[in-house]
């Protein structure tokens, strides 16, 4: 909510060039699906959990020593092509 597009733009260019992957977290989702809000999540913070059925399971938020889960649905995640296969992009 304080940060400009043109910030968030610039953040999500730095992540994809450095890790290959950013990672944006959709805030107060209305019926709509609208966020309110959308933050840049520093990807090395950020552990995917796959899941059997689907793709992903959750994702882990690791910051300041405390671990959030962040379902897929709340999440929008950008990753540069890994031919090796896996969930994660290389940088």
């Amino acid at each position: 909510p304080h940060d400009t597009i043109s910030e968030l733009l610039y953040l999500w260019v730095g992540h994809m060039k450095l890790t290959g992957n950013a990672f944006w977290f959709k805030d107060e989702i209305n019926v709509k699906g609208q966020p309110k809000s959308i933050f840049a999540l520093n990807p090395r913070n950020v552990e995917i959990v796959p899941s059997r059925t689907s793709k992903i399971a959750k994702y882990l938020y690791r910051v300041n020593g405390n671990e959030i889960e962040i379902d897929p649905e709340e999440m929008i995640h950008f990753k540069r092509p890994n031919w090796n296969g896996g969930l994660l992009g290389v940088g």
